[in-house]
């Protein structure tokens, strides 16, 4: 009698635990979820006012900003305002970086993605910018061994290639070829052909130009 006793209050004592807590004996503990964070490529854009998406109404409408959303990176732009690197010393005083600054900008952010952007100010000095970039590339190439290097070739506007042009165009490619870095155009045909793709005075793409650069871009991305 007294073990049956005994055996009672214990029962007695869970059925109060479970109506005191509101959950019914015997029903299993449940815990919330969490969500596992989402690590996303960090991709570095370098370059000139081109590729800081000059003529776009705000920075998430520039071509970084576009492919960087759509591709699902995180964009970090360190793009100059002005002439790039590979311009000579004459066409921007001392906007240019020189080559160690200019792969300092990008190794310090450990990205997984670095995105190198030439623009019609290049084109004044050919043989100079062919040996910067070369040079800045396989710089950078060294110091980003595991990195995918994606080099933009200019653009013009409006949109008709000049024999200058298209000698800085293949210089990008060449230099591209030389550090291993993926080369992406931006002529033949250009995605400006139109005039509903650049500026009121035609001088840099609008929104839509910005978005067509980025499909571009996109199309010759492994």
């Amino acid at each position: 009698m007294a073990v049956l006793a005994a055996v009672a209050l214990v029962l007695a004592a869970v059925a109060v635990i479970g109506r005191g807590s509101g959950v019914a004996a015997g029903t299993p503990t449940t815990y919330p979820t969490v969500a596992p964070s989402i690590v996303r490529p960090t991709a570095v854009f370098l370059g000139g006012s081109f590729t800081t998406g000059a003529g776009a109404s705000s920075p998430s409408t520039s071509w970084p900003s576009v492919i960087s959303t759509n591709r699902g990176w995180r964009e970090v732009n360190v793009a100059t305002t002005g002439p790039t690197i590979f311009s000579t010393t004459k066409n921007c005083g001392t906007q240019c970086p020189d080559v160690p600054t200019f792969v300092a900008g990008a190794v310090k952010e450990s990205p997984d993605i670095v995105v190198v952007g030439s623009q019609v100010d290049d084109k004044a000095d050919l043989p100079s910018v062919e040996v910067a970039l070369i040079a800045a590339l396989k710089a950078l190439r060294a110091a980003l061994p595991e990195a995918y290097i994606v080099v933009v070739g200019p653009a013009q506007l409006p949109a008709v290639p000049t024999d200058r042009l298209l000698v800085l165009d293949r210089a990008v490619q060449i230099a591209a070829s030389a550090a291993n870095a993926t080369y992406a155009g931006l002529l033949s045909p250009s995605p400006l052909a139109s005039d509903a793709t650049l500026t009121t005075d035609r001088s840099a793409p609008n929104d839509a130009g910005q978005a067509a650069i980025a499909v571009r871009i996109a199309k010759a991305l492994s």
